[in-house]
C-alpha cells in the first residue's frame, strides 16, 4: 500500500486499541534492551493536556505542549521511559489537529537518523513510520478510530491483560530504521 505521507524511517511507532494494553511496558522494554548500543528518544503524545511537574517546557501554544521529562522518578510515562534507558523522554500535548505539527516541532530539536520511539496512535494518520506495531488486548472492546489502524500496522499484537512477554530480539535498529524480527 503506497500512502502519501512522510516517511519517517527511524520512528518505531506503538499504539494501542484500548488503554492499559502494554504500550508503555512494550517502549520501556525495547529501551532496556537498546539502551546500551542505541539509546532510544523516546516520545509520548496525548490528546489530554495535565500538569506537568518536573518537566522541561521546549514549547507551548494553544493547540500543543512539548514538555521533556528530566526526573525519572514519578509514575508517568514518559518518566518511566526516561528510567528504562531513553537518551531522552519527550511528551506531547496536543490537539488532534495538531497532533502532526507538534511532532515536526519536536523532530527539529532531535539529531536526524537517531532511533524513536513514538507512543501514540493519531500520529500514524499523519506519518508513515520505520515500523508500526499496534496491541490489543484480549476480550476488550477496541476504539473505533484504533480498527482503522489495523491494516496500517506492521505487528499487530494480540495478548490477554499482563501477559505482554516481550522477546530480546524483537526489535532493531539497524541502517537508520527499525526491524521486527517475527515471533512463531
Amino acid at each position: 500500500m503506497i500512502e502519501n505521507k512522510p516517511y519517517y524511517p527511524s520512528v518505531l511507532l506503538v499504539a494501542g486499541t484500548g488503554r492499559n494494553c502494554g504500550k508503555t511496558t512494550l517502549v520501556s522494554t525495547i529501551c532496556n534492551q537498546m539502551k546500551a548500543l542505541h539509546p532510544p528518544i523516546c516520545i509520548k503524545i496525548s490528546n489530554h493536556f495535565h500538569p506537568q511537574i518536573g518537566s522541561f517546557c521546549h514549547f507551548s501554544s494553544p493547540n500543543f505542549r512539548i514538555f521533556e521529562e528530566k526526573i525519572g522518578a514519578s509514575d508517568k510515562d514518559s518518566a518511566r521511559m526516561l528510567r528504562a534507558g531513553a537518551a531522552h523522554s519527550f511528551f506531547i500535548e496536543a490537539d488532534g489537529a495538531y497532533v502532526y505539527e507538534a511532532f515536526v516541532q519536536l523532530i527539529s530539536l532531535i539529531p536526524n537518523n537517531a532511533p524513536i520511539i513514538c507512543e501514540s496512535g493519531n500520529l500514524r494518520n499523519y506519518i508513515v513510520p520505520g515500523k508500526f506495531i499496534l496491541l490489543h488486548t484480549k476480550d476488550t472492546q477496541p476504539k473505533p478510530q484504533a480498527l482503522e489502524l489495523i491494516p496500517l500496522a506492521d505487528h499487530y499484537w494480540v495478548s490477554a491483560q499482563g501477559e505482554l512477554q516481550i522477546p530480546e530480539d524483537y526489535v532493531c535498529y539497524r541502517n537508520e530504521t527499525w526491524e521486527l524480527n517475527t515471533m512463531d
